[in-house]
């Protein structure tokens, strides 16, 4: 069990057991994969059509499930859009400038000044 100072059952956090590094290792692979777009310290998901036909999407939710449940490792740079759309929250208001899709940003930027 994790404590307030970091450790856990006798390990420093950062050194952790083996189960703790590998479900580490495994949520940095995730966040660092196709299907999570953005700043580090605000992803949100990408459009991967051939991986939202495979079920990729809900392979990566029960992966990102049990890093929670068994190793205590969260994915802790959801954007708040993200996050509130997952916990059923309202979200807030669309911005233009969260899409990186360049292509796509700017012709929704010139359709919306004409």
């Amino acid at each position: 069990m994790d404590t307030l100072d970091g450790y856990r059952e006798g390990f420093h956090r950062h050194w952790g057991d083996p189960t703790r590094e590998f479900l580490t290792l495994l949520m940095r692979a995730i966040l660092a994969s196709r299907f999570f777009v953005g700043p580090d310290d605000s992803k949100h998901l990408s459009l991967d059509s051939i991986g939202l036909n495979r079920g990729t999407y809900v392979i990566i939710g029960k992966m990102i499930a049990i890093c929670l449940v068994h190793g205590g490792v969260g994915p802790y740079v959801f954007s708040e859009r993200l996050l509130c759309q997952l916990t059923g929250e309202p979200a807030p208001p669309v911005d233009v400038m969260e899409i990186d899709d360049e292509d796509l940003k700017s012709q929704i930027l010139k359709a919306s000044y004409k």
